[in-house]
């Protein structure tokens, strides 16, 4: 009985389930409005490239063909990647430990989704995950497409369930 309750109590700590208090706690701290300060900074930027654009519900930047014609999409493209770039700065790699962070960020997003209704997979172990970093990591907001969300409620969950990958930066 006790082994079984000590493979239990192991089966689930390499499952990702985090339960730390400390790694809720600096989940919920995370800004709703970091996407969309980061959107506007996006937004001022691309302006001084000559292109129009406009932030969204959810964070992000966009425009619409009134604000940038079709023969001038790829530019526009182009000028949104180079400013977000430029924002970002040349940073350096995650390390393991930030890594580690974000994998336990990304289990109390898991939760967070479950509680607003939204099924994601099980989190890969740790190793796995840490394995992952150079390609695409596990995230339980990379599964939201499969719910074909309007925008509108991908903004409130973003709010309600931040996506720690978007705060990458932050954790350095």
């Amino acid at each position: 009985m006790v082994a079984s309750i000590l493979a239990t109590v192991v089966l689930a700590a390499l499952s990702g389930c985090s339960g730390s208090s400390e790694y809720a706690a600096q989940y919920k701290a995370l800004s709703p409005t970091y996407t969309q300060d980061r959107a506007q900074a996006i937004v001022r930027c691309v302006a001084e490239a000559g292109f129009t654009v406009h932030t969204n519900e959810g964070g992000g930047v966009g425009y619409s063909s009134n604000e940038v014609p079709d023969a001038q999409a790829d530019l526009a493209d182009q000028a949104i990647k180079t400013c977000y770039t430029s924002l970002q700065g040349a940073e350096a790699p995650l390390t393991t430990t930030q890594w580690t962070t974000i994998y336990h960020l990304q289990v109390e997003a898991r939760g967070c989704l479950a509680s607003q209704g939204y099924d994601t997979s099980e989190p890969p172990t740790l190793q796995t995950f840490l394995g992952s970093t150079q390609g695409s990591p596990w995230s339980p907001w990379s599964e939201m497409n499969r719910y074909r969300l309007p925008q509108a409620k991908v903004a409130e969950l973003t709010v309600k369930c931040p996506d720690p990958l978007v705060y990458a930066a932050e954790f350095k």
